[in-house]
């Protein structure tokens, strides 16, 4: 035994591990040695020879009658290094009810309860270790980490501030004490704590919470520093063009925000949040020729893997306007399927009416116009429904929806041909029964439209990209 205790004194450890093993052939040892034996195999990194010591140490502390409390402690924290935390629950558990006044062992459970996301728990079992030994820091710690990752981000901070002050130079406490600060509104204290976790640690990301506060305080310079900052250190990370263009879009540098995301949306194809901000800022800008910009967006989009309904709605516009009549069914159809019944906008079935009119499907585009006639749209509706019954020969149908056109929009060039056209047409009512059969081209080659469809501004337009 002395001999055991001198070489793990003088940290030869692997001397020892061999000298016990040597013993341990010929004859059992008993269980502190079994347990020096183990603890000697941990420092060198053999976890699994310790657990095994472990074991030997257990059976022999049962059949010498004593506590197998040193042993449970010492392989529960075993399985936590080696990440067996439900062996760890056991073996502590186990340990806590043989002593319940024992701060550690309540604090190393807590410990894997939380490592296996069984969060209160870890809370109830921090509260208790923090009872009994107030002094350690990583009790309060490992319990405001455990609220941070409920979203208590209050309970958090009541615990990080105390964590700050005992272990002042404790980065990651300040970096989630400042998010815990941003996530509840708190713009100046999270700016100070987060400034304060760079002092003592160098972490990108940082830079990127520090952007988020600091435009929340309208200090858009240095927020734009910030954020420059993260993306020079992070540049696959997708976040940071588009907190860029957010913050730029808030000074109102439209058309430099709108570069950002198109440049993010170049490093990062699948986005579709940035393509959806470059269109906000295209709409929201006094540049000429939008469309051209608008239509090479609805492009790019329609090359994503994922688009969320509002964009099958703006590349459904977009197929319509370069006349692309057999990809415009299936955009439609992804829509409606993907969109709650009271919630789809009726421009869908105007998209869809005007594919199935150029398709020749008379009965299909009458349905489909006749759907966004029902939900109030008129306008262009109205028109290609004219245009619709113009080709079936149905004059008074025809010019019924010519005039309606005109009088929502009495401007409107395209509405204002289409109804004096129509209306010349029904005019010949009474001429020879020959002349009224003579063929002619359909109503959209006459007069095809020279006015674009009407953009529709994105929903759910997010100022800066942080919740």
């Amino acid at each position: 035994r002395e001999a055991a205790e001198g070489y793990a004194e003088l940290w030869n450890d692997e001397q020892l591990v061999q000298y016990l093993g040597e013993i341990n052939v010929n004859e059992e040892l008993d269980a502190a040695l079994y347990l020096i034996w183990a603890q000697g195999f941990v420092r060198i990194g053999k976890g699994e020879e310790g657990i095994e010591a472990l074991q030997y140490a257990e059976a022999a502390a049962s059949r010498e009658g004593i506590s197998s409390f040193p042993i449970l402690l010492e392989r529960g924290q075993l399985h936590l290094r080696m990440d067996n935390n439900t062996a760890a629950i056991e073996d502590l558990g186990r340990a806590a009810e043989m002593d319940s006044s024992h701060a550690e062992v309540k604090h190393l459970l807590a410990s894997a309860y939380q490592r296996e996301d069984q969060l209160e728990p870890a809370i109830e079992l921090s509260g208790q270790a923090i009872e009994l030994n107030s002094e350690p820091y990583e009790y309060y710690s490992l319990r405001a980490l455990c609220y941070f990752r409920m979203g208590r981000y209050e309970e958090a901070l009541a615990d990080y501030e105390i964590v700050v002050v005992k272990e002042h130079d404790f980065a990651n406490a300040w970096y989630r004490k400042g998010f815990a600060h941003l996530k509840l509104g708190q713009y100046t204290e999270a700016v100070h704590s987060l400034e304060t976790s760079l002092v003592y640690e160098h972490e990108a990301v940082i830079y990127y919470y520090l952007a988020i506060a600091r435009a929340r305080l309208g200090e858009m310079e240095q927020a734009l520093q910030d954020i420059r900052q993260f993306r020079s250190e992070n540049p696959e990370d997708q976040d940071g063009p588009l907190i860029e263009g957010d913050i730029l879009r808030l000074q109102g540098q439209l058309m430099p925000a709108h570069n950002t995301y198109v440049n993010g949306l170049n490093e990062h194809p699948n986005v579709y949040e940035l393509a959806k901000m470059a269109v906000v800022c295209v709409m929201e800008s006094d540049m000429e020729d939008k469309d051209s910009y608008l239509n090479k967006l609805a492009e790019m989009m329609s090359n994503m893997e994922t688009v969320e309904t509002w964009g099958l709605l703006f590349i459904t516009r977009y197929l319509v306007e370069v006349q692309d009549w057999g990809s415009v069914r299936v955009y439609v159809e992804a829509y409606v399927d993907g969109e709650e019944p009271g919630d789809i906008d009726p421009h869908i079935w105007l998209y869809s009416g005007i594919a199935a009119y150029h398709a020749g499907n008379m009965d299909q585009a009458i349905l489909e116009l006749g759907k966004a006639y029902g939900a109030g749209l008129r306008g262009d509706v109205c028109s290609v429904l004219s245009m619709v019954y113009y080709d079936k020969h149905e004059w008074d149908q025809a010019l019924a929806y010519a005039e309606e056109a005109i009088h929502s929009q009495p401007d409107h060039p395209d509405y204002v041909v289409r109804r004096d056209a129509i209306a010349a047409r029904a005019a010949e009512r009474g001429f020879s029964f020959l002349k009224k059969l003579r063929k002619t081209k359909p109503a959209y080659e006459l007069w095809p439209s020279n006015v674009p469809l009407q953009h529709l501004k994105p929903d759910g337009v997010i100022d800066l990209h942080f919740t």
